[in-house]
């Protein structure tokens, strides 16, 4: 095999997405490829981030999150030096990270903005002046796309949501492919006493992977779970135990939760192996790790119907699917999931056979080693 020297731009905050990023690049490092990667303190404007790349000389530069660093515009100038793969992992390339961003269908030029205040939305021009800059940005990779032929620019979508929900982007021009990511299945699997090594007795317990940043961080549904929990989930099954992976602001652990905050990584697989089921009550997502985490964990799960989430969770068959925003709904499903000890476990058996047939790593990292030529 050639060695191939392939760079990674991302961001400098963690997250899934950043998760996804440092896996390809310890994989193909393990392969004996050289690799580079920003942000770094080498590069920390997009001035010095081009000057590193030209410096490094790469055969193929993979992009992620890299607007959180250096800006949109970044994006064609990079593909200017080597062939460019863009994996989109969240709703930025349409205008913004919020949570109305992640649904809203009115804003092909972010127009009438849900997060505008009413009174300020005839003067407000914000939303606009991004929504073209990034358009503008995506229009200038087309064109160096179109310069250079075949293969000069490639977009990763981790859902046909994803997809559809830039398609009013310029990104839609480019050669693209639809790939769900790919999860470690020996790392995340069956273990039988996970739930000793955590310290976790018998009973029901469920395992939510997600964090609240603020106290106004609705995004990923943490406040609708609790709601949910402390109402009806909770009072139905009184013995029933809840542990929050990730940070919580502006709430306390009501009675059968324990807010685990940031734990050591490597522990991560056993939550999910020690589970009942999981659930991830987000108002909007992608294609989240921590479902496919939990699929391959022999783990089901309970969603909300949103974004990429559908085409992962086969409701009936792996999971749940609840409307999201809506406790209620949240709450019939996670009753109904601890309430039927046979059908979760059948769920379960097959949420492992599902991951090992549709998002195990080696046959993800197959479709990036042909991204990267290699």
């Amino acid at each position: 095999m050639a060695m191939r020297k392939i760079a990674f731009v991302n961001q400098h905050e963690g997250g899934g997405a950043t998760a996804v990023c440092r896996a390809l690049e310890s994989a193909v490092r393990a392969e004996g490829h050289v690799v580079w990667s920003a942000p770094s303190a080498d590069a920390p404007d997009a001035e010095a981030l081009l000057k590193g790349l030209r410096a490094f000389g790469p055969d193929v530069i993979h992009a992620h999150c890299f607007y959180n660093a250096y800006g949109p515009e970044v994006a064609a100038e990079m593909a200017e030096i080597a062939p460019l793969v863009f994996t989109v992992h969240d709703t930025y390339p349409v205008n913004s990270f919020t949570e109305a961003c992640w649904t809203c269908d009115h804003n092909a030029w972010c127009w009438a903005c849900p997060d505008v205040p009413v009174w300020k939305r005839p003067v407000s021009t914000y939303r606009v002046v991004e929504r073209r800059r990034r358009e503008s940005a995506w229009k200038a990779l087309v064109g160096v796309h179109g310069r250079f032929g075949a293969g000069r620019v490639t977009i990763v979508w981790p859902s046909g949501w994803m997809k559809e929900r830039c398609a009013k982007t310029a990104l839609a021009e480019l050669p693209d492919v639809v790939a769900p990511y790919g999860v470690d299945l020996e790392r995340y699997r069956p273990r039988l006493g996970a739930r000793a090594f955590i310290g976790e007795g018998s009973g029901l317990l469920v395992v939510a992977a997600a964090n609240m940043y603020a106290p106004g961080d609705r995004r990923k549904g943490i406040h609708v779970l609790l709601e949910a929990w402390t109402d009806l989930v909770r009072p139905t099954f009184p013995d029933a135990r809840l542990n929050v992976l990730g940070s919580v602001h502006g709430h306390t652990a009501p009675d059968g939760v324990r807010f685990l905050g940031s734990i050591d990584p490597e522990h991560v697989p056993l939550h999910f192996a020690a589970a009942d089921l999981s659930v991830l009550p987000t108002l909007g997502d992608n294609c989240p790790m921590s479902v496919l985490e939990s699929l391959a964990s022999g783990c089901p799960v309970v969603a909300t119907r949103v974004g990429g989430i559908p085409e992962v969770v086969d409701e009936g068959e792996t999971g749940w699917l609840a409307a999201p925003d809506d406790v209620e709904s949240l709450s019939a499903a996670l009753i109904d999931a601890l309430a039927r000890d046979s059908e979760r476990r059948r769920r379960a058996l097959r949420a492992r056979m599902v991951a090992e047939s549709r998002f195990g790593f080696d046959a993800w990292m197959a479709l990036h080693r042909r991204l990267y030529g290699i």
